[in-house]
């Protein structure tokens, strides 16, 4: 049995293996037979001085560009196309809404200290000027998610925060 077919396996029970902490853990909440990668992306909008712009136009649609490749989707059908947040506010709100089910408030989710860690490490981002990618990517994408983590390598403006495998 491949680790996929377990993983499935697990999943029709309700059962997750977290390979961070290799456990196995029985859900209670929402539950799905979803053959996609969560990604928590962050990244800032690539800002050129007037300098720069005049020696390179092509660059003033570079940031937007940025954007559209975060955001595509791919030919396989769990790639979704993604959400941006760039405030707090959005952010809770999107988090309570993936981690919130049987009515869980935000802090009783961040009692959970996965949750916890991937969520201050988006706030800490966002205070200081990024943005926010919140993505599924189908597993068979291995393409997208090794561009993503190209875009991300040795990048100070792009990080990696959740990127399953």
């Amino acid at each position: 049995m491949s680790l996929k077919d377990l993983e499935e396996f697990l999943n029709i029970f309700a059962i997750t293996w977290d390979k961070r902490g290799d456990t196995l853990k029985i859900r209670n909440d929402f539950v799905t037979n979803s053959s996609s990668s969560s990604f928590v992306i962050a990244f800032k909008d690539p800002k050129f001085d007037e300098d720069t712009l005049k020696k390179y136009p092509f660059l003033k649609g570079f940031g937007k560009s940025i954007e559209e490749i975060l955001l595509a989707t791919g030919q396989y059908n769990e790639t979704d196309r993604g959400i941006i947040v760039k405030s707090k506010e959005m952010y809770d709100e999107l988090f309570l809404g993936e981690h919130g089910w049987r009515g869980k408030t935000l802090e009783e989710i961040l009692k959970d200290g996965y949750l916890a860690k991937i969520y201050n490490e988006a706030i800490k981002y966002l205070e200081n000027g990024f943005y926010i990618l919140d993505k599924e990517i189908d597993y068979s994408d291995s393409t997208y998610k090794n561009a993503l983590r190209n875009l991300a390598e040795n990048n100070e403006d792009m990080i990696v925060i959740l990127g399953e495998d």
